[in-house]
């Protein structure tokens, strides 16, 4: 499981709603959510280059 994984869950466990599902890009990973006051959270997640 990726770390941004892991926010993710945390977050919609405390009541955060996803806005838009993880998308997968060339080199990271990015969601946006929402918190229950209506503040909007972006998570990006850099992939690591081999």
């Amino acid at each position: 499981m990726d770390a941004i994984d892991e926010v993710i869950e945390q977050a919609t466990s405390n009541v955060a709603t996803i806005l838009r599902e993880k998308m997968e890009f060339d080199d990271c990973y990015l969601a946006y959510l929402v918190d229950p006051t209506g503040i909007g959270i972006g998570l990006i997640q850099h992939k690591n280059n081999k």
